[in-house]
């Protein structure tokens, strides 16, 4: 169940800085057990809400690719991307993420969504198909979030309070950072614990661990998600992120209980609370599908509905008019020349499909780059991921 060490907090910097940030004294850390010393024991209420909870996720995925597995992780990745932010105090609307992904500027906020939906993107495909998940995998994941600060940390850090002393949480001491890595890492990689238990497992072993200065919260929601898409369990990303933003207290909480000082083990009550954070955030995967059903539908009548005006028969097959709706998802905002270049053709038939679109309103044309570009926003779809995210 872990224990407390105590240590002694000297600061560093003394001169300039508040009366709290230069004392001294002594400070308690929390050293959790290896995961191979520490078996998970579910009772029979456990076992049933975790398997509740597997149903709920198997049936959001099997309608995910009812409706274009693609588009909806296109739309579920963003949407994840931010919630997981927002649970860091990082706040930016799905336009502003969608056009600093795009032409690679933008408000700080915005651009550390993007950060965050690269380092799920590669949680979730690159990681999760690999043979093993090593420290570099992890660590390269956390280079990318935070650039600025890599690599594990090689000091002591603590949540909440001007010092370790008067801290929320301290995790352990750097040196146990790695061994401790090591055994979360070996423990992902073969779990002995069913899917859900697994992911919920590996994300609070990992909060506990801390082993980032900073980037953890957002590394180890990514970490949760290569566990279940290591075991297929998820074909797409799901979106508890959201669940625990719209209940940050409770997800906090729910982390503390994993760690106890006394008999009573708290990690049981961790797991219930992710495997209902899991069918929330199934139903909210069934809510979305429907919604960008009735989005991809009102989209095509739209496209009809602009073609018979113009006196057009309706666009044939493999049109480069229809690939943009096709895509459209996936490439809430285009230019003529990104478009031509996805698509395989000139500048000029882009323009041309992109255009009808506008006309449609299924597009609202924009000027970008100073004024230099004319880019094509898909409104209704970063609305979709805006009212996802404000639920």
């Amino acid at each position: 169940m872990g224990h407390y060490e105590q240590l002694i907090w000297r600061p560093v910097v003394l001169d300039g800085v508040p009366r709290a940030y230069r004392r001294s004294g002594q400070y308690w850390a929390y050293v959790p057990d290896a995961l191979e010393r520490s078996p998970m024991v579910l009772d029979g209420h456990l076992v049933d809400l975790v398997a509740t909870a597997t149903a709920a996720l198997t049936a959001a995925m099997r309608g995910a690719g009812d409706v274009d597995l693609d588009s909806f992780a296109s739309l579920a990745l963003r949407s994840e991307a931010a919630a997981s932010s927002v649970i860091e105090g990082v706040q930016a609307s799905a336009k502003s993420v969608a056009l600093a992904d795009f032409t690679g500027y933008g408000p700080l906020a915005a651009q550390g969504v993007v950060r965050n939906a690269r380092i799920m993107r590669l949680a979730t495909r690159g990681m999760a198909q690999a043979q093993e998940v090593s420290l570099d995998d992890v660590e390269q994941l956390q280079a990318q979030l935070v650039p600025h600060l890599p690599g594990l940390r090689q000091e002591q850090v603590w949540i909440g309070g001007a010092n370790p002393m008067v801290a929320q949480f301290v995790p352990p001491r750097y040196e146990r950072v790695q061994p401790l890595m090591d055994d979360l890492l070996a423990y992902l990689n073969d779990p002995r614990d069913t899917t859900l238990v697994a992911a919920a497992t590996v994300h609070a072993q990992f909060e506990t661990i801390h082993p980032f200065r900073d980037g953890n919260g957002r590394i180890g929601r990514a970490l949760t998600h290569t566990v279940l898409a290591r075991a297929q369990a998820a074909s797409t990303i799901i979106p508890f992120s959201r669940v625990f933003a719209a209940r940050k207290q409770a997800y906090i909480e729910g982390l503390t209980e994993w760690r106890t000082r006394d008999g009573i083990d708290g990690r049981s009550k961790w797991v219930a609370a992710f495997a209902e954070a899991i069918i929330e955030a199934a139903a909210l995967t069934q809510q979305m599908v429907v919604e960008l059903g009735q989005v991809q539908h009102e989209f095509r009548q739209a496209l009809t509905a602009e073609r018979h005006r113009a006196g057009q028969r309706a666009p044939r097959r493999g049109s480069a008019v229809l690939r943009l709706l096709e895509g459209i998802t996936a490439h809430p905002i285009d230019t003529a020349a990104t478009a031509a270049a996805r698509l395989g053709i000139s500048t000029v038939a882009a323009r041309d499909a992109l255009d009808e679109l506008t006309n449609a309103n299924v597009y609202r044309a924009a000027k970008i780059d100073k004024g230099k570009t004319v880019a094509y926003l898909a409104t209704r779809i970063l609305d979709l991921a805006d009212d996802v995210a404000s639920r």
